[in-house]
């Protein structure tokens, strides 16, 4: 799952498994101030706080 979510939003590999575990455990909310992770986590439907 994280291979993919590195295509999908060409992340970096820490920042694809910290997305993809976010959705194999159904977290709703991420905390991060990293760009990249936050536009990938809102557009997996995440509620990404700052």
């Amino acid at each position: 799952m994280s291979h993919e979510l590195m295509r999908r939003h060409n992340l970096l590999p820490n920042d694809a498994i910290i997305l993809a575990t976010c959705l194999v455990f159904e977290v709703s909310n991420l905390g991060t101030l990293d760009n990249d992770l936050k536009n990938a986590g809102e557009k997996e439907g995440l509620n990404v706080l700052p």
